[in-house]
């Protein structure tokens, strides 16, 4: 992330929270009105939102038999 590239999201009224400058990306806070403002950005390629996760390990675990390898049984 530049500096530029910085300012010109604050001036948005948006705020960097981390950058990934491995992919060239990063994690912006900013108020939904302003999201347009953000995607006219020449350089804004994608923006997603940041949805929670959940993990279930109760289905893969049974049906990939994960449980029997972690348990060193045969054929594992």
């Amino acid at each position: 992330m530049t500096d530029a590239r910085e300012t010109a999201i604050e001036k948005i009224g948006g705020s960097v929270v981390r950058s990934f400058d491995i992919i060239d990306g990063a994690t912006v806070t900013i108020p939904v009105k302003n999201l347009r403002k953000l995607s006219n950005l020449h350089w804004v390629k994608r923006i997603s939102n940041n949805f929670v996760v959940r993990k279930y390990d109760e289905f893969t675990t049974k049906h990939t038999y994960a449980d029997t390898l972690w348990r060193g049984e045969p054929g594992g």
